[in-house]
């Protein structure tokens, strides 16, 4: 009897301990599931978070570059306008001070100054023809006259702020000396020292 009890407690403490031993790998297991599955779960949560913070910073860059893109645009825009009414008034001044100039006994001396600069560059024997503004026809004698050369003819020229054109067809000259072309080349100098085109 003594045995049989001897038996059974030696078979219930093999029990229990592959019992003990079972379960110790139960829990082993369950650790390392527990473990794998957190290490999963916290990849998955980063590359979430990742993704997250790209999606939103794409949309904030998108966002804040069109932005910043139309306050350029803005900006570029109002310069623009700035640049058109300085022309505009820098114009509007020129004009005027021609206008006067032109109502003044000055610009008639003027007028024969260019002359006589254009003609010294051409032998005297050589015919003229000299182009004036219809408004400046009344200087045609006084020209004339200061030219002091035979051969000279004017007509009516296509520009329209004053000044003279002389042409020579012998030697296949023109002589631009118009206030047009004047302002022109001054305005293509301001142009590129300012940005601000004048003719627009």
């Amino acid at each position: 009897m003594d045995t049989e009890k001897a038996k059974l407690q030696k078979f219930t403490e093999a029990l229990l301990l592959e019992a003990s031993q079972s379960a110790d790998q139960i829990l082993q297991k369950v650790e390392a599931d527990r473990t794998s599955l957190l290490a999963k779960a916290e990849q998955e949560l980063r590359a979430e978070v990742a993704a997250y913070i790209k999606k939103r910073t794409g949309e904030i860059r998108t966002r804040e570059g069109s932005r910043v893109s139309a306050h350029l645009l803005e900006n570029k825009r109002q310069l623009f306008a700035f640049r058109a009414e300085c022309a505009a008034e820098i114009s509007g001044h020129v004009a005027e001070r021609l206008a006067a100039f032109e109502k003044t006994p000055a610009y008639g001396r003027h007028l024969e100054a260019l002359l006589a600069n254009a003609l010294a560059k051409l032998p005297g024997d050589v015919p003229v023809t000299i182009l004036l503004r219809p408004e400046d026809a009344r200087h045609q004698n006084p020209l004339r006259q200061a030219a002091n050369r035979n051969g000279i003819c004017f007509q009516e020229g296509d520009f329209t702020m004053g000044g003279l054109v002389v042409l020579c067809p012998a030697k296949n000259l023109r002589i631009d000396l118009s206030f047009d072309t004047a302002y022109s080349d001054i305005a293509n100098h301001f142009a590129e020292l300012s940005g601000i085109d004048l003719e627009d």
